[in-house]
């Protein structure tokens, strides 16, 4: 009885199973002791023949019983694995779909997007009027270079001049 419900995997169901299947073989050899074909008359006119023809129909009956409550169970432990593999089923999809969601989560919005693409659009036109303003800076100060210069050599001259006179 134990051999079945370890084959089949059974938790819940393990003890009704093992005692359904004892009880079934209790009453399968009991009923082999009481069939009429093994009993002998005991001479009061076929009493003990009577009973246990009675009792073999009840033991009989009961082993049907018996055997179809033991294949409700067996079906039920049945269904019972199969709702745990469709639950696995089940929890495998959800897990999947969580994944999935959670990546979508972590994807930018469009409109995210758009303020991304309009932050990235001022910072380019911030940096071009940096870069504007730097070369104007750069030309100014090679204009005033080329001032300087100018003025330094003007300077130099009138030195000049005022050396050669004195």
């Amino acid at each position: 009885a134990e051999s079945l419900t370890e084959r089949r995997g059974g938790t819940g169901l393990k003890r009704v199973l093992s005692a359904n299947e004892v009880a079934l073989t209790q009453l399968r050899l009991l009923a082999r002791e009481t069939d009429p074909l093994t009993i002998e008359n005991d001479g009061n006119g076929g009493e003990t023949s009577m009973q246990a023809r009675a009792a073999a129909e009840q033991s009989r009956l009961l082993g049907q019983m018996l055997e179809s409550a033991l294949a409700l169970a067996m079906e039920s432990e049945v269904d019972r694995q199969a709702m745990q593999a469709e639950l696995l089923t089940l929890r495998e999809r959800d897990e999947v779909s969580r994944e999935l969601l959670n990546r979508e989560r972590q994807r930018p919005t469009e409109t995210q997007r758009q303020q991304f693409k309009s932050s990235l659009a001022i910072m380019c036109a911030e940096l071009r009027n940096v870069e504007n303003a730097w070369h104007r800076d750069s030309r100014s100060l090679a204009e005033t270079r080329r001032a300087l210069a100018e003025s330094q050599s003007r300077v130099a001259a009138v030195q000049k001049e005022g050396e050669e006179r004195v």
